[in-house]
């Protein structure tokens, strides 16, 4: 579920790029359908839903512990600079959310719920 919601998000985030292309093209992705405001809007409830989901494991595997407590938080953060960029940014932004940001997601989460595993 994380994944999923987590993916989403930033995929709606790059398929911003293509905003006027879409709309140009009768394509009806999130970001031609609703818009630069309406598809942010989605992106940040799906990794709203993304956090939840990371809280959620964190309570159903007695193995996860303070690592992936830490995990939870650097991500939170981390989504929230991503957020913060592209407030800042604009389509500019982009390129540095999408890449650079989401890379880092991935590998404290990978790196702090595998080593929570193996250290408990």
């Amino acid at each position: 579920g994380m994944v999923l919601c987590w993916v989403a998000g930033f995929d709606i985030i790059y398929a911003l790029q293509d905003l006027e292309h879409d709309r140009s093209a009768g394509l009806r992705s999130v970001p031609a359908r609703f818009g630069w405001r309406g598809a942010i809007r989605a992106a940040r409830a799906l990794h709203l839903l993304a956090l939840a989901c990371l809280v959620m494991a964190l309570t159903a595997d007695d193995r996860l512990g303070v690592l992936f407590t830490l995990a939870i938080a650097a991500t939170a953060a981390l989504l929230l600079a991503e957020h913060a960029v592209l407030a800042r940014r604009g389509r500019a932004g982009i390129p540095m959310a999408f890449f650079t940001i989401n890379g880092v997601v991935s590998l404290v989460i990978g790196l702090l719920g595998c080593a929570d595993i193996v250290l408990n």
